[in-house]
């Protein structure tokens, strides 16, 4: 390369790096003031807020709750984008993701409702939205004592969010988001790979794998193979690349709804590789 044209390049690419600096602050300056102008629209007095790394919180826990939920979002972030094989100059979102999590359950349709433009489902703890430039997602408690608090929700929202924007919202089975979700905060809290694999390892010499994704499974087996299964997949090297799994779900015309057995063939592997490689894994140590 000429010498004399090096300047020239240099600066082309300093110039490139500082448009797209000046642009992810806007879009950061832009969230800032959307989480802002939604939390006083909330009209909520008891409502906090705090930031993060990666994620900008309002809520109506107390301060030290909403900075101890901060801190475990960001690890459960950071162990989510790295089971999914994020790229480093590809982050899941420009900028920051807005949490908004709710102490009272009222408080969390009224969010739904006013600012997702929607009535809530009965039953439902979270919600998120991952489309423009300012991506939310938003939690709060369920009905009973033995329900997940807000701060449970909120990172298993958290996980979903990721979980969507790694297959550019691909519609995924209940199963890998609840399993994914579980599985990631497992691995965020440190829990040895002896604690995750307790349950399901009960359950081995009664059931097959696939019948996590089959009717033949009571609920509270699925729910237990379920987070097995995707702590397999995506923190146990079950497929070579997580995102073909889940590309493997896309409909197409040939098939609009796609199975998990699908999901395996994208991944150039047939259910019983699966099994087998799945059992040896959930005896291991690893």
């Amino acid at each position: 390369m000429p010498r004399r044209t090096r300047p020239c390049i240099l600066i082309a690419c300093l110039l490139i790096f500082s448009t797209h600096t000046r642009a992810d602050d806007a879009t950061l300056a832009k969230q800032r003031q959307t989480a802002d102008a939604i939390a006083k629209s909330l009209q909520l007095s008891s409502i906090v807020t705090n930031e993060t790394k990666n994620l900008i919180h309002c809520g109506t826990l107390t301060d030290a709750r909403l900075k101890g939920l901060g801190a475990t979002l960001e690890k459960q972030y950071a162990t989510g984008v790295k089971a999914l094989q994020f790229a480093s100059d590809d982050p899941p979102w420009t900028g920051k993701l807005a949490v908004y999590v709710f102490a009272d359950r009222a408080d969390f349709r009224s969010f739904v409702r006013q600012v997702e433009k929607r009535s809530p489902d009965d039953a439902e703890l979270g919600t998120y939205r991952l489309s423009g430039d300012t991506p939310h997602l938003a939690a709060g408690p369920g009905k009973g004592k033995d329900a997940p608090t807000p701060e449970v929700q909120a990172g298993h929202q958290l996980a979903a969010v990721l979980l969507a924007a790694r297959a550019r919202n691909v519609p995924l089975p209940e199963w890998v988001v609840t399993g994914f979700a579980k599985a990631t905060t497992a691995h965020a809290a440190g829990t040895s790979s002896g604690v995750r694999k307790r349950s399901a390892r009960a359950l081995a010499t009664r059931f097959k794998v696939s019948e996590v994704w089959s009717d033949t499974a009571p609920a509270e087996v699925k729910q237990v193979l379920a987070v097995s299964v995707a702590d397999f997949v995506f923190y146990g090297k079950g497929v070579p690349k997580p995102v073909d799994f889940l590309n493997g779900f896309r409909p197409d015309d040939e098939k609009p709804m796609k199975t998990a057995t699908d999901a395996l063939s994208a991944t150039q592997l047939t259910p019983e590789q699966f099994e087998i490689a799945y059992r040896r894994w959930l005896l291991s140590n690893n």
